[in-house]
């Protein structure tokens, strides 16, 4: 779960992202926890970039934090 923040929480993200991209970490849920999070989605990885569905399927987004333990959850269990 990632937090609102500033560069450095998208720096994280990206790294994040990267490793379970490369296969350096196992598939998890990549939860991000504001509604912000999901207009910059849409523009970094919009139309045209290539991401396995797979991956893309571990992005969601949560503007509760109730919310997020909820889709974590349900992917744990």
């Amino acid at each position: 779960v990632a937090l609102d923040g500033g560069i450095g929480t998208l720096a994280e993200i990206a790294l994040t992202w990267n490793l379970i991209q490369s296969e350096e970490l196992e598939p998890r849920p990549f939860v991000l926890l504001s509604e912000r999070w999901g207009p910059l989605l849409q523009e970094v990885y919009g139309e045209g970039i290539y991401i396995k569905p797979a991956h893309m399927d571990l992005w969601q987004t949560a503007t509760t934090p109730e919310e997020a333990v909820r889709l974590v959850t349900a992917w744990a269990s």
